[in-house]
């Protein structure tokens, strides 16, 4: 479509007409009064009413969060989501990590979100749970290259946009950091809690703090501490590390090869024979939340 031709308007010299002269003096005596528009305030305040209304869904809200990346929130938001349902309860998960999702690698699923004739995402139902991921909308190895805002609407999206069943969890896998995300579900959706997830390598232990400190000024509860890669080859977790933190210590998973194996192989380690040892370390953070 051609853009229509835009022609200057012709000038006209008030000077050489006093009546044009006044015309203009009170047409700038009568300028419209400009539109007041709504403030960001009310903007977010409507946003918060309408997450919500959402939430209403969901009987106990659980983030899993840490501060430092690659310290296993996924697995212990992935085996506690799963553990849930084999104990009975509804559960739903959010993978928070919108960016580099990685529910669905952890959890060996291939399956796609559809939209429904109402417009809103399918979460994908498999192993008992209802999961929503971006990784269940990326082809493999895709970047989603986004900065904060969006990932803001992609997390609230995930909470008020999708045909979410009732349920008596929603367990939340955040990603690492205490910004954008974090921020996000910390402020707008009404935590029950969080459980903190940390190795015991130092630089772990420092990001955990800071995980923790950021719960506690924005007044989210925090449920535990979960000590994760422990044994010989990381070490363990001091008691008196939990007790400077302030936090219980729910429990200690161990480091295991065999499920390691298990994953880079793309099996989903939370059926894999070996993890004995883990899933009973995992039941202990089920007891802790129920």
């Amino acid at each position: 479509m051609p853009l229509p031709q835009i022609t200057e308007p012709q000038t006209t010299n008030p000077q050489a007409n006093p009546r044009l002269a006044n015309q203009e003096g009170a047409s700038e005596r009568r300028k419209p009064v400009p539109t007041i528009a709504p403030s960001p305030m009310e903007h977010v305040t409507e946003e918060r009413a309408r997450i919500a209304k959402s939430l209403t869904k969901f009987a106990i809200r659980i983030g899993v969060h840490s501060g430092k990346g690659g310290v296993g929130k996924t697995f212990v938001a992935c085996g506690l989501a799963r553990l849930l349902a084999e104990n009975g309860d509804s559960v739903a998960l959010l993978d928070a990590d919108v960016d580099c999702p990685n529910v669905p690698e952890s959890l060996a699923l291939t399956e796609r979100m559809t939209i429904d004739d109402a417009g809103l995402l399918q979460p994908v139902r498999a192993q008992g749970l209802e999961i929503v991921s971006t990784g269940f909308l990326q082809d493999d190895g895709e970047p989603l290259i986004i900065r904060g805002p969006i990932k803001h609407r992609i997390l609230t999206d995930f909470v008020e946009k999708v045909a979410w069943r009732p349920h008596d969890f929603l367990i939340i896998d955040f990603p690492p950091g205490t910004s954008d995300v974090p921020l996000s579900a910390m402020q707008f959706i009404d935590l029950t809690g969080i459980i903190l997830v940390t190795t015991p390598q130092r630089e772990s232990l420092a990001d955990v703090k800071r995980a923790a400190g950021m719960a506690r000024k924005l007044n989210v509860p925090i449920l535990g501490l979960v000590c994760n890669m422990e044994g010989e080859v990381f070490g363990h977790v001091s008691e008196s590390f939990a007790a400077e933190l302030g936090v219980p210590i729910i429990t200690r998973i161990q480091l295991s090869k065999e499920i390691r194996e298990a994953c880079e192989r793309g099996e989903n380690a939370f059926e894999h024979s070996s993890l004995a040892a883990q899933r009973a370390a995992l039941s202990k953070i089920v007891e802790h939340v129920n």
